[in-house]
């Protein structure tokens, strides 16, 4: 092949003169249902534009029996086109558009910013760009939302679907897959010269796997290890390959077994035996095309794909799943914030309501996790057992949240001791423990309510940087004043007329501060700046403990960290 500049295509399609409506011949449906043509302009926000410097063109059409009003909305199908191809290449090759009309889904076909782009994270801003308008635009039943790709653009789609994970967000319900290839590595090192020009040029990865080699794994569905072919596909490697997220994605999957892709009908069987190992819902289909259609989206029964699509609907909170992030993000109740950017952040998950469980195992690269109990069905749970496990050198920090009340401490689920270091965040309602490298907690999350509330802005504070430590508790609980409790070992605090300072220094006994309330409960106690640069880099635990003026205790706070930086 001969490679193309791949903007001069671009401004091609964006001078297609079928811009603007198009009437197409009429489809199973009562005939009315139109072709639109339409682009989103660059450098404005989803849904009103791209968001990037580039514009999107896209082909939609709505059913003839489209109704604004339903109040369960009609699923959408977004069709993907192959390599060189474009968004009126899919229905002009398939008869997609025409099974949506016949069964009253809304159809839609994007670019993905170029024809020749492999599903590059600016690729797939358009793509989410043209399924966000079509939302904001037309009635969309959310949870039915399939998405079918030929080619390139199955491998797009594969990638697609497990890098949308979030349960707030755009997320697919189910993908049809034809004469798909898994792998942006392998094309790349078994492809010809032009298609090697492709692939490097800037919209694309911008230079080769071996100077990038993260760039094409993250925008594929499959890694094969290096190496390992010839004979292809050689071998998977789950650690890197992204279909891992495909575990809910029900998949439906054709191929011509004569197809003269040389990476398609080994990769096809590759991504089935990967998909049954994790777990996943696959319909493969290998096909003798009778007439020697082969590599074409002639291969595909549209009738039986759109059969396989109509039962499905998307997955927002699985109850069990593995993940592999290329980015922070969301996945069923886990939210996780990558430790290093540019790798994948792996982890597995397990809710069991009926045992008032949760299970976090085989974390990687994470900085922080943290787990939402309503949205895994587990917020009446009390106490709630809890299994963390950190599968690298760094560990990680673990976030308890979602709770019908807000965990007080954790017990040491096989001692029954209480575990030292947890901290409790009254704003997001969390209980926070660091989990060292390789190190596995086994506890339960106490729920006993504390009427205070104890907080410090801005956390985490830079050193020198103004501090304010605010206490509030209930005016009707009788209590007076208090102790704020800082851990010793750290640091030194002093208190004079409503302002304390902070000193590092080393003192084995935690420093006590007394705490008068106003009538309210309320208490705010204000510093300067930290006095000493030693500080900086210490967490800081802290308690308010308050008392009645007989001297009984009335009330505790929520444990609190203040960090140091």
């Amino acid at each position: 092949m001969t490679a193309r500049p791949l903007l001069a295509v671009l401004l091609v399609l964006l001078a297609s003169p079928d811009r603007g409506l198009a009437q197409r011949a009429p489809g199973p449906g009562d005939g009315s249902a139109v072709l639109v043509s339409e682009t989103l302009i660059a450098q404005r926000p989803p849904p009103i534009g791209t968001g990037t410097l580039f514009p999107e063109p896209f082909h939609y059409q709505l059913p003839s029996g489209y109704d604004a009003g339903d109040p369960g909305g009609h699923p959408l199908v977004i069709a993907y086109h192959g390599f060189s191809g474009s968004s009126a290449s899919v229905h002009i090759q398939s008869t997609i558009d025409e099974q949506c009309d016949a069964r009253n889904w809304i159809y839609v076909a994007p670019t993905g910013l170029d024809s020749e782009i492999f599903g590059t994270p600016m690729s797939q801003q358009h793509t989410e760009a043209v399924a966000l308008w079509m939302i904001d635009r037309f009635n969309v039943d959310v949870d039915r939302i399939y998405m079918v790709g030929f080619s390139m653009g199955a491998r797009v789609t594969a990638n697609f679907a497990a890098r949308h994970r979030a349960p707030e967000g755009l997320m697919i319900a189910a993908i049809g897959l034809v004469a798909a290839s898994y792998d942006n590595t392998q094309a790349y090192m078994t492809g010809s010269t032009g298609l090697k020009q492709v692939m490097e040029h800037p919209l694309n990865f911008g230079t080769s796997p071996d100077v990038l080699p993260f760039a094409y794994r993250s925008s594929s569905a499959l890694h094969f290890a290096a190496g390992s072919y010839p004979p292809l596909p050689g071998t998977v490697v789950p650690g890197q390959s992204m279909a891992a997220n495909l575990h809910d994605t029900p998949v439906y999957t054709v191929w011509e077994v004569f197809d003269a892709s040389t990476n398609v009908v080994p990769q096809a069987g590759a991504f089935k035996s990967f998909l049954l190992s994790i777990g996943g819902t696959i319909d493969d289909n290998s096909t003798l095309s009778p007439n020697g259609a082969g590599h074409s989206w002639a291969i595909l029964n549209e009738v039986d794909l759109f059969n396989f699509l109509s039962t499905k609907s998307v997955q927002r909170f699985p109850s069990q799943f593995n993940a592999l992030l290329d980015e922070s993000g969301d996945v069923s109740f886990a939210d996780v914030v990558q430790r290093t950017a540019g790798a994948f952040t792996a982890l597995e998950a397990e809710a069991d309501p009926a045992q008032s469980a949760l299970t976090l195992r085989g974390v990687i690269n994470a900085e922080r996790v943290s787990l939402h109990a309503a949205e895994a069905q587990m917020g009446a749970g009390n106490p709630l057992r809890i299994t963390a496990i950190s599968a690298d050198e760094h560990g990680f920090t673990l976030r308890l949240t979602g709770f019908d009340q807000t965990p007080s401490y954790l017990l040491d689920a096989i001692t029954g001791e209480l575990i030292t270091g947890v901290a409790s965040d009254p704003v997001s309602g969390a209980l926070i423990v660091d989990l060292a490298g390789h190190e596995t907690l086994q506890a339960f999350a106490v729920s006993e309510p504390w009427t205070t509330a104890l907080v410090t802005t801005p956390n985490p504070v830079r050193f020198n940087q103004p501090l304010r430590i605010h206490i509030d508790a209930a005016a009707d609980e009788g209590t007076t004043h208090g102790l704020l409790v800082i851990a010793g070992g750290e640091l030194i605090s002093s208190l004079a007329n409503g302002a304390f300072t902070l000193t590092a220094a080393l003192t084995p006994d935690p420093i006590l501060i007394d705490v008068v309330l106003d009538a309210e409960g309320h208490a705010t106690l204000e510093n300067s700046g930290a006095r000493d640069p030693a500080l900086s880099g210490l967490r800081i635990p802290m308690q308010f403990v308050g008392f009645d003026p007989g001297g009984a205790i009335t009330t505790v706070s929520n444990l609190w960290q203040l960090d140091v930086q």
